[in-house]
């Protein structure tokens, strides 16, 4: 599941739980509301950690040294101290996905059929 997934559950609980008030549940129309704004906290507080440059790189895709000489040209925040820099999970540049060519997308799984 990833973040868009999670964003889309919390606005779907949400609108359940604006049709429990139609229907008259209130309680359960609370309960789920407040399922969705926990969920929704931990979504911020997730985006908001700071992470090392070294757990910036595992989940951006671009180097430690990259991402270290960004922060140095202030092209990404540091949150952290200038000698142990950190970036919120939210100000992470992402590296944009690989084209596959659909010839190697059909030989890998014709050679996973082989196996």
């Amino acid at each position: 599941m990833n973040l868009l997934s999670l964003e889309r559950l919390v606005a779907q609980w949400r609108a359940e739980a604006d049709q429990m008030l139609v229907r008259g549940a209130e309680d359960f129309a609370r309960c789920v509301a407040s399922l969705a704004s926990e969920l929704e906290a931990k979504l911020i507080e997730w985006e908001q950690e700071p992470l090392t440059l070294s757990q910036a790189a595992a989940e951006s895709g671009y180097s430690y040294s990259h991402l270290h000489r960004l922060v140095a040209e202030e092209k990404v925040k540091n949150v952290g101290a200038p000698r142990a820099p950190r970036i919120r999970r939210t100000d992470l540049p992402r590296k944009p996905p690989i084209k596959e060519d659909p010839s190697d997308f059909a030989d890998r799984i014709l050679n996973a059929r082989r196996r």
